[in-house]
């Protein structure tokens, strides 16, 4: 228990030393929880390490981007406090990739290995086959834990428990579509997974309330940009995620050369769907990034269009998006009490809306968006209350009692 003792031991001083250095207070809250969290987990569900810590992440289905932070967060605090290094932002050791997959039985990882291999034929990014091969490891993973060790031994009882273990939430959506991602690409080689995929459950989607701005937060916003209060960048950044619509990461990965100046648009590789995405150029874009880039831009040889404000000037990570998106809202007075929602994917959630109000269709819109499929917009049509206001029957016709909507 060498691991855990040491976490216990050092982690308080780790967050001691994060603050001194300028750590943004929400990353080091981020790192306390992942820790105590570790801490308190460790010796109860019997880790032999950091890289089991995080396969129960993986484990419960958490998002592709989640994930990408929590393998941050642990191999930070896995760093300091089994070797006393802080974070030097390099990319670090393969501990967590499909730690789960180490474990497997023969039978089992030959599965995993086949779908690796024939998933990128399929047209398949490297990130998704990480993310569906992690999935599916930790499937194998908690069969091989109620003592499976064969295709031809997994039942779909079995299979029905790992996705609503008793007393315990059914698992998400979205691992029960890479686990069958995974089957489906590897059964022509092991002709058992049929079957077993066939024993996945149906999980529904869960519904979401797709927050937006409101028309008078999108007016306090647009002052904020326009009022001097923030940094050149910092307007550039906000004028761009209004008025653009673009991801967090898109923001952050952008390059210089992405704005062409003499055609007016925008030409970028998505990062989340490794689509190209060119957009038109508006003035109000535009001059906002030509500000930044005259006035206030370090000239640091880094191709990132945005850069940090503190030496080196290294590019933006994705994760300073919720800083600066902070930043702004702050500024324009808008969601400021505790659990409002924040950050730029209301100002990509707004222009959604915006599009689908003012009528734009919804192929459009999705192209706008950089939608690989136009089911993508139907989440933002629970937002659209323009159109949703055309959907509601009138009571006039109908008798109603007096006295229903009085004192009576």
């Amino acid at each position: 228990m060498a691991g855990v003792e040491e976490l216990k031991k050092k982690y308080p001083e780790l967050l001691s030393r994060m603050e001194e250095l300028g750590y943004p207070r929400s990353y080091v809250a981020d790192v306390r929880r992942e820790a105590e969290r570790m801490a308190g987990l460790w010796e109860a569900e019997g880790w032999a390490g950091y890289a089991d810590a995080y396969a129960g992440h993986v484990a419960a289905g958490e998002s592709e981007g989640r994930l990408a932070h929590r393998r941050t967060v642990i191999r930070l605090i896995e760093r300091f406090a089994a070797r006393g290094q802080l974070p030097d932002g390099g990319r670090g050791s393969e501990l967590f990739s499909n730690s789960a997959y180490h474990r497997l039985v023969p039978a089992f990882k030959a599965v995993i290995d086949c779908y690796r291999e024939q998933a990128p034929a399929e047209g398949k990014k490297a990130s998704t086959v990480r993310v569906q091969a992690a999935n599916g490891a930790g499937f194998f993973a908690a069969l091989q834990a109620l003592g499976l060790r064969s295709l031809g031994e997994v039942t779909e009882k079995a299979v029905l428990a790992v996705f609503s273990p008793a007393g315990a939430p059914s698992k998400s959506r979205s691992l029960k579509n890479n686990v069958a991602a995974v089957l489906k690409t590897a059964a022509p080689q092991h002709p058992g997974l049929s079957g077993i995929a066939a024993f996945l459950p149906k999980v529904r989607a869960a519904r979401r309330n797709i927050q937006y701005l409101t028309p008078a937060e999108v007016a306090k916003v647009k002052e904020a940009l326009r009022g001097g209060a923030l940094s050149l960048r910092d307007v550039a950044i906000g004028t761009l995620a209004l008025r653009a619509g673009l991801r967090n990461s898109d923001i952050a990965a952008m390059r210089i050369d992405a704005v062409d100046w003499d055609q007016d648009v925008i030409s970028l590789v998505q990062e989340k769907t490794g689509v190209e995405l060119t957009l038109p150029l508006p003035a109000v874009v535009g001059n906002a990034i030509w500000d930044y880039l005259a006035f206030e831009r370090p000239a640091n040889g880094c191709p990132q269009l945005f850069v940090s404000s503190s030496r080196p000037h290294g590019r933006l990570k994705a994760g300073s998006m919720a800083n600066i998106a902070a930043k702004i809202m702050d500024t324009a007075g808008i969601r400021t009490r505790p659990g409002d929602r924040r950050g730029f994917h209301l100002f990509r959630h707004h222009l959604a809306t915006a599009l689908l109000s003012e009528d734009v269709p919804a192929p459009v819109a999705s192209r706008i968006l950089g939608h690989t499929s136009p089911a993508s917009l139907d989440s933002y049509l629970s937002a659209d209350v323009a159109h949703l206001r055309e959907c509601a029957l009138s009571v006039e016709h109908f008798p109603v009692a007096e006295g229903v909507f009085g004192r009576g």
